[in-house]
């Protein structure tokens, strides 16, 4: 099961950590193995930076995602011609 489909960030950089399992790293037009202790970057930027972990194993895959705190970004969802727009308040909110 994919939670989260192929997207960029404009603003919000990420950084995955593998904590288990294995899968693939689709990044632009590459497709990279992934397993645990491997780490992933997915810098802000137009299309060519869109990404998307796929568990390929028959055990959950489970990683630590971190990101850049910024206050306004815009996602793109490539394969479905979608994006979408976030505003934070002051608060974080």
């Amino acid at each position: 099961m994919n939670r989260c489909p192929f997207h960029n960030h404009h603003s919000a950089d990420e950084l995955f950590f593998i904590l288990e399992g294995n899968g693939t790293y689709r990044f632009g037009s590459n497709e990279l193995s992934i397993e645990k202790g491997d780490v992933v970057s997915a810098p802000a930027g137009g299309q060519e930076t869109a990404h998307q972990i796929i568990n390929t194993g028959s055990v959950p895959l489970r990683y630590l995602a971190i990101s850049t705190n910024v206050s306004a970004d815009v996602i793109e969802y490539p394969d479905s011609g979608k994006f979408q727009s976030v505003l934070k308040q002051q608060d974080g909110k």
